[in-house]
């Protein structure tokens, strides 16, 4: 299951500072998280945040089922006996099917006799990265509420993945926002993305009530993710495969060690990636590919 992380990073005079306490706490008590959809609680209310490093906290949760949103308050006191600060706030839960990069093994393990279990696994979870890497290829679509005069958000993806890069972000009406979304629609922003502290600083703030900002993003998988959406997985694992395949065979003096089937799966590892990121190119700039087939009669 995919899970969700909320992120906040809090500043005094513009400097990063620690509160006393940050919990998932709504005004009335009845919650910490809740679903947009139903309303069903999904953390309970008093929820402490955990500080992970000076004025920025974190607390994740496995997502009950996915592309879910939730709607959550925090509750701030800067100093021990402070009157608490509320914050409302929004975020889109994890995303499509997962797919687990172990269930690739089958594939590989008779072809390298011998490896260790734990080796195998590390290598796919490197090359399943390197893939992402290159192709940019694990992208999601992340919508943020966008709150009037305000122009710094906090940004966080899934715990299981760091983000590679933002491909491009509209403000637009909250009430219009599809998946995927039309870009048709709303206005494009100009925005900076501070990498240390996950913060989104938009150039202009918004001026009109009940927007949001929306972004494609690609993610990079963290090197200990063994999970994939099962989309990515069905069409690029025998990419992936031939990855692992390549820097296994030319580890020097194994019993599993082949320089000439490195050879050949490297070639098919960059002939893949390389094929992978052209596709992804076509479909920015023309939509995904779709193929009519007449109906004869």
């Amino acid at each position: 299951m995919s899970r969700t992380v909320i992120r906040k990073t809090l500043r005094r005079a513009e400097v990063l500072t620690n509160a006393f306490s940050v919990k998932l706490s709504e005004p009335g008590g009845t919650y910490g998280v809740r679903r947009s959809d139903t309303d069903a609680v999904v953390v309970s209310d008093g929820q402490a945040m955990t500080q992970v490093a000076t004025g920025i906290y974190e607390y994740g949760f496995t997502d009950p089922a996915s592309n879910l949103e939730y709607e959550y308050y925090l509750e701030i006191v800067w100093t021990d006996g402070d009157t608490p600060t509320w914050i409302e706030g929004t975020i889109a839960g994890g995303g499509a099917t997962s797919g687990n990069l172990y269930d690739l093994k089958p594939f590989i393990k008779p072809l390298l006799p011998g490896i260790p279990e734990p080796l195998l696994e590390q290598q796919l979870r490197w090359w399943a990265r390197d893939f992402c890497q290159c192709t940019e290829l694990w992208e999601e679509q992340v919508a943020i509420t966008a709150v009037v005069d305000q122009t710094e958000y906090d940004f966080t993806t899934a715990e299981d993945a760091e983000l590679l890069c933002i491909r491009w972000a509209r403000l637009m009406d909250t009430a219009d926002i599809t998946t995927p979304a039309d870009t048709s629609l709303g206005a494009k922003i100009n925005y900076k993305f501070h990498a240390n502290t996950n913060e989104l600083v938009l150039d202009n703030a918004p001026t009109i009530a009940d927007q949001s900002i929306v972004m494609a993003v690609s993610l990079l998988p963290r090197i200990s993710n063994t999970e994939l959406p099962q989309q990515l997985l069905d069409r690029y694992g025998p990419v992936i495969v031939a990855g692992t395949l390549a820097n296994c065979c030319a580890m020097p003096k194994k019993p599993w060690s082949d320089p000439e089937a490195y050879l050949r799966y490297w070639r098919e590892y960059r002939s893949g990636a390389g094929d992978a990121s052209v596709r992804r190119v076509k479909e920015q700039e023309c939509g995904p590919i779709q193929i009519n087939i007449p109906t004869f009669v």
